[in-house]
């Protein structure tokens, strides 16, 4: 009976690939001393003996395993029937038993671990873990006698079996999340019973990680002492271990509303995973693969789900990304379909900045991905499109679920030589969303978007047909990511909203309502971190009124019986949103005449009482101020003369309360009047974390950034800054504030410019206060300079011509003393070295470097163009950003001013014009600031080349901007930078200068 249990127990092992080794027979029967044939349960004393010698076998563990497999069979068939011979023979049957199966599971443990990391012997190892599992688990909670040591021997075996059989596993099988349950459990009874190795630790968090993929669940508390314990251990393994808790911390950060927490948690994965890269790798070491996988799936998170301090994203993620997700070894780790979500993401780029063919290449390569097979082959065998798309409909008309889902696979898997039916396909998806799960829905909907896109340059296709698969790609967009979704996503629906508009094809009233709402969206979700918006911020809004207001209007054009495709109320709404928005950042009353002309076509568009809450919104546009031409300057010079306009009776309000002390406050004397400036600025820092819309700016509760407010009762007629940053910072500027307020009452002549008005620094937090600060309306400089490359307005060199003599006025008032220098020297290296591979050009030449540096310092301004205002009301310049907590030297403030963007040419007459600014601004510092006049050409050639080469790294990692006017602003800027560079490489009078640009170039 022995003998054919053995023949079962060996079959067993050859089904699961282990092959008992030749003459395995023979070896049992010399330690055993006796024909296999003779041993059975009918000679009960000569059978349990034989196992009892079997201990002192010296058998290979394959043989062993035969042998014990059979053995624990007929000791569990035949318990009772060999119970007397256990007795007889004084030897404890359940005890033996038990041994048994801790022999046996260690036996098929020892084996498998042997097996499993060889790619040959996979499955086989696989199964003989499982097996040391199973064997392990049918007999340790009944083990009553065995002691810490062998129990966390067993345990420890039994996390590992589990977390080795896991890997074979389907992802989603919910056997394996049973498995990794179990196998967690027993790695915290190991961990009790002693076993803290480095093994122990790298098995739980393995099993930990892999149960938080398929559930989401954050890592159990336990496991995070394995962690700390393995960030000790400096090898590729355990390296990649913490980049992946840190990896699955970053996702349940994320999906708890954490932005800060996952961008802290993606930043120390990517430092863990390049670590582990680094490192040498051996056998047992994890994949080169999946550890690029990983480090590419943490950056490609930061580029699609994290902002930076302006609301943009960083293209450094996405290009380190797609460098990683390229390399074939991640193959097997990630999936086709997000290497082309991120391909297409760069394809949008390179659209923004006109690169065509960038953008064709990267459409091209992911329409591969997203197919894939033979072309050929899948044209015979797939529908035809104009099949799909009648296929879709038929089912769409019988409200049959799986057939739409079944022609949706179908459209999805048609080759690239064959455009899918994107509108049938879009109507297909959108309608399918009440009957699915919403993240399933959004997968599937995500998945055809992309291959929509990829037919947006489709060949067979004509320019109005492009045009009209970029309006089903913008509908499915929005209708997946609006009205809020991740950074990524939200943009994406902008992009490929504008691209509809602009196709050149006949664009519906609901095409523009539903690009207008995309702005929108986008413009909401970012929070200013200056005190005037940029052209990107306000393009936003820009873009939101104006394609409103077109969208208004085309319905006006197309008047039917049909009811509208659009909500009317809410474009009109969302344009007066969008003038109020512009109102308070601009102070620009004038966007107020498009928004109530919106609202006058939308009256007559739907019903008068649904556009009546609108209507009455527009009561909130404050008359404009008259302008001040003269100063009295007994007051704050940012305070407008003359008597306060009379303000609207409004009902208490918080908002209402903070306006009308200030206006109190301006209307006082003496310490009553500093009272109640003291009083103004506390209500309204109460109401820096508000999400009430007439605070006005874009207020983020607990957010450091800036919200600006412009008066919606007229009491004051200005706009009020509230900038939430750290105590120190908020104690800083205030400093500055009043000492430039100071500077600017004792001027002799009197200065052309002013600057905001501190109303005071208040605590709202532990480690936050708001600087509440006030000025009159205007448009940065920046603003003006883009509206005439626009060709919309005269050349604002005069502005700029008195911002040159106010920067060297702000040097004059704040001296540098006792602050630290900037590391110029350093951010040029840093960003060169992002803009070439050119080691030389990453670390310049001395004389270069000394050009940059070895010049007197001024207290630094940030001088770029969107950092002043031109004021109408003030009439005159209003100087921004004063927090200066460091040091520069002077001719690189002059060219911040000057050459952040195209004002002047690079032609002998644009270097004219800079060298007698550079002149004029120089003779109006103080005498140790000035720079010896043989140099100044020198000097400022050096300071171009560090305000382009910065310029360019920054606009290269943020992208190009996603507004209309973002676009174009930042494509202006782009060129003018790498213009600078290339004439200086040509023409700069230092050789220094020119050796380095030139060296940039190449």
């Amino acid at each position: 009976m022995l003998d054919i249990a053995l023949e079962r127990s060996a079959a067993q092992l050859r089904a699961h690939g282990v092959i008992p080794p030749a003459g395995w027979r023979a070896i049992l029967e010399r330690t055993l001393r006796r024909p296999l044939t003779e041993l059975s349960v009918a000679e009960p004393d000569d059978l349990i003996q034989a196992y009892f010698l079997s201990m002192d076998g010296k058998w290979d563990d394959v043989t062993t395993l035969v042998f014990l497999e059979a053995v624990s069979e007929l000791f569990t068939q035949h318990a009772a029937a060999l119970k007397p011979s256990f007795v007889r023979l004084r030897k404890n049957q359940f005890m033996t038993r038990i041994v048994l199966g801790r022999r046996l599971a260690s036996r098929y443990f020892h084996e498998g671990r042997r097996r499993v990391d060889r790619p040959d012997t996979r499955d086989s190892g696989a199964w003989l873990l499982r097996r040391s599992f199973d064997v392990t688990a049918s007999i340790i909670d009944r083990d009553e006698r065995a002691q810490p040591p062998t129990l966390r021997t067993m345990t420890s075996q039994m996390a590992t079996s589990a977390a080795h059989v896991a890997r074979t596993m389907p992802r989603d099988d919910p056997a394996r999340i049973d498995l990794l349950r179990a196998g967690l459990t027993r790695s915290a009874q190991a961990e009790e019973y002693g076993d803290v190795t480095a093994d122990h630790d790298g098995y739980a968090l393995e099993l930990a990680l892999r149960l938080h993929e398929v559930t989401g669940e954050p890592l159990r508390p336990g496991t995070r002492a394995a962690a700390v314990r393995l960030s000790d251990q400096h090898n590729s393994s355990a390296q990649t271990l913490l980049g992946d808790v840190a990896h699955a911390d970053a996702v349940v950060a994320m999906g708890s509303g954490d932005p800060v927490g996952m961008v802290t948690q993606l930043r120390e994965a990517i430092s863990r995973y390049d670590n582990a890269i680094a490192l040498p790798h051996h056998e047992r070491s994890a994949d080169i693969g999946y550890q690029l996988s990983k480090r590419g799936r943490s950056h490609a998170l930061l580029y699609e789900r994290a902002t930076d301090a302006d609301g943009g994203r960083d293209t450094f993620h996405l290009d380190r990304a797609l460098a990683d997700w390229g390399d074939p070894r991640t193959i097997p780790h990630r999936t086709s379909a997000e290497l082309a979500r991120l391909l297409l993401a760069r394809a949008r780029l390179a659209t923004a900045r006109a690169d065509t063919t960038a953008a064709r290449q990267d459409v091209e390569a992911a329409a591969q991905l997203l197919v894939g097979g033979d072309t050929d082959d899948q044209t015979r065998e797939r529908l035809s499109a104009q099949e799909l798309a009648d296929t879709l409909e038929s089912a769409l008309d019988d409200r049959d679920l799986d057939a739409v889902l079944a022609g949706i696979a179908k459209a999805r898997a048609l080759p690239v030589a064959a455009a899918v039916p994107a509108g049938s396909l879009v109507k297909a998806v959108v309608w399918s969303r009440n009957d699915l799960a919403a993240e399933s829905w959004r997968e599937l909907a995500e998945a055809v978007l992309d291959r929509i896109e990829v037919d947006i340059a489709h060949p067979s296709l004509t320019l109005t047909a492009r045009g009209h698969v970029r309006g089903h790609a913008a509908t499915l967009a929005r209708a997946i990511h609006l009205p809020a979704s991740s950074p990524a996503g939200m943009e994406r629906a902008l992009h490929l909203s504008r691209e509809h508009l602009v196709a050149g094809v006949t664009v519906s009233a609901a095409a523009y309502d539903g690009a207008s709402k995309a702005a929108a969206a986008v413009a909401a979700l970012r929070s200013p971190t200056t005190e005037a918006a940029d052209e990107d911020q306000l393009g936003l809004w820009h873009d939101t009124l104006l394609w409103g207001v077109s969208a208004l209007t085309a319905q006006s054009r197309t008047r039917t019986t049909v009811r509208e495709r659009f909500d009317i109320p809410a474009c009109a709404a969302r344009v007066v949103d969008a003038a109020d928005h512009l109102l308070d950042l601009t102070g620009d009353t004038t966007y107020f005449d498009s928004a109530a002309d919106a609202v006058a076509l939308a009256e007559t568009l739907t019903s008068v009482d649904a556009i009546a809450p609108t209507r009455n919104r527009l009561s909130r546009q404050p008359a404009p101020p008259a302008p001040s031409p003269t100063r009295d300057r007994s007051r704050r010079a940012s305070l407008p003369a003359g008597p306060a306009q009379q303000f609207r009776h409004a009902p208490a309000s918080p908002v209402y309360d903070a306006w009308r002390a200030l206006s109190d406050a301006d209307a006082a004397t003496g310490p009553a009047a500093a009272q109640r400036r003291r009083q103004a600025a506390e209500l309204f820092a109460s109401l820096a974390d508000s999400t009430d819309r007439t605070l006005g700016g874009k207020a983020r509760g607990g957010d450091r950034g800036v919200a600006t407010a412009s008066d919606p009762y007229g009491l004051t007629r200005q706009i009020v800054v509230l900038k939430r940053v750290d105590h120190a910072t908020a104690r800083r500027e205030h400093g500055a504030l009043t000492s430039l307020s100071d500077w600017l009452s004792a001027a002799e002549p009197p200065a052309t410019w002013t600057a905001p008005d501190p109303l005071g620094v208040v605590q709202v937090s532990p480690s936050d206060s708001v600087l509440v600060m006030r000025r009159l309306p205007g448009h940065t400089l920046a603003h003006h300079l883009f509206e005439h490359l626009d060709d919309r307005t005269p050349d604002p060199q005069r502005y700029f011509a008195a911002a040159v003599e106010a920067l060297a006025d702000f040097h004059t008032a704040l001296p540098a003393a006792q602050r630290p220098a900037e590391d110029v020297a350093g951010t040029f290296a840093r960003a060169a070295a992002q803009l070439t591979q050119n080691r030389e050009a990453a670390e310049p030449n001395g004389r270069f470097t000394k050009l940059l540096t070895d010049a007197p310092a001024v207290t630094k301004k940030d001088a770029h163009a969107g950092n002043w205002l031109w004021s109408a009301a003030a009439g005159g310049l209003i100087l921004l950003d004063v927090e200066g907590s460091t040091t520069r030297p002077a001719l690189l403030e002059l060219a911040t001013l000057t050459d952040d963007l195209p004002l002047l040419g690079l032609d002998p007459a644009g270097w004219s014009t800079r060298m007698a600014w550079a002149e004029a601004y120089l003779h109006r510092l103080p005498e140790d600031s000035r720079v010896d006049p043989s140099e100044v050409r020198s000097r400022l050639e050096a300071a171009l080349l560090h305000v382009a080469v910065i310029g360019s790294a920054r606009t290269r990692r943020g992208g190009p901007g996603t507004s209309s006017r973002g676009l174009r602003f930042r494509s202006y800027q782009s060129a003018h930078y790498g213009h600078v560079i290339a004439h200086l490489a040509a023409d700069a009078t230092d050789p220094s200068v020119r050796n380095t640009a030139a060296d940039l170039l190449h």
